[in-house]
């Protein structure tokens, strides 16, 4: 019989005793009751920490694990997705090769997401697993304009404003002079 993802991957949940079998019944009766992910039950019941459970997702799927906040990414790969597509989704666009957009995600058992993104991007898509958390950070990261920067432009705004009515005065003040 050919086990489907979820039933691997709380395989080798409990083959590397991370989880125990008592753990795993409490957490799909939840889930069947419910609903959401098996995933998220099982790190918001404590059972499992998000990083182990990222790491077991890695090896089962052969999807590298990547650590976000040792990452650069280039602005232009940013853009190839919307700020409200990569919340929605939890997903960031890492780097891209060829007509392959790779992309980190802590759900790329997200079938939806892939699809869509493909979808919008025209792009194939390589999912890279990583961490909510990771996520969260990068988004905030990439697609949240600090507030320096946003204080930054303001001022550069206003600077810009001033020379203008300045400039617009020393005119108004030559006419002014040329005409007496």
């Amino acid at each position: 019989m050919l086990l489907g993802l979820k039933e691997k991957l709380t395989k080798i949940l409990i083959d590397k005793k991370l989880i125990k079998e008592d753990d795993l019944k409490k957490a799909l009766s939840l889930q069947k009751e419910k609903g959401g992910s098996l995933s998220d039950i099982l790190v918001s019941l404590g059972l499992v920490s998000k990083n182990d459970l990222m790491i077991a997702m890695s090896q089962e799927l052969g999807i590298p694990p990547i650590n976000l906040s040792r990452y650069k990414i280039d602005p232009a790969v940013i853009k190839l997705i919307s700020k409200k597509m990569a919340r929605q989704y939890k997903i960031l666009p890492i780097s891209k090769m060829g007509d392959t957009l790779m992309v980190a995600m802590a759900d790329p058992l997200n079938v939806f997401a892939l699809d869509d993104i493909k979808a919008l991007t025209g792009f194939k898509i390589s999912p890279i697993v990583t961490t909510e958390k990771d996520i969260s950070e990068a988004l905030g990261q990439y697609y949240d304009e600090s507030a320096y920067a946003a204080i930054e432009k303001i001022v550069d705004d206003m600077t810009e404003a001033s020379e203008i009515k300045l400039l617009e005065g020393a005119q108004a003040t030559a006419v002014e002079t040329s005409q007496g």
